[in-house]
C-alpha cells in the first residue's frame, strides 16, 4: 500500500546482514544501522555472489512477457 502511493519505506537499526538482505527482497528503500560499512560489506558481496540471480529476477520485473 505504501508503494502503491508512492512513499519510500526505510527501516532503522538493521544490524545483521541476513536481516538486511531479507529487507532489501521485501523492497525496502533503505535502512540504518549501527554497522553500515560491515553491512555494506556482506551485502555487496552477496549481490556479487547472486549478480547472475538477480540480473534474472531484474529482467522479469522490467520485462513480465519474458516469463
Amino acid at each position: 500500500m505504501l508503494k502503491l502511493n508512492k512513499l519510500k519505506i526505510f527501516i532503522w537499526t538493521v544490524n545483521n546482514p541476513k536481516k538486511a538482505l531479507h529487507l532489501i527482497s521485501l523492497g525496502v528503500d533503505g535502512f540504518m544501522s549501527d554497522r553500515s560499512g560491515w553491512i555494506r560489506k556482506e551485502v555487496n558481496l552477496w549481490r556479487k555472489a547472486n549478480q547472475k540471480l538477480l540480473s534474472a529476477f531484474t529482467d522479469l520485473e522490467i520485462n513480465p512477457q519474458n516469463r
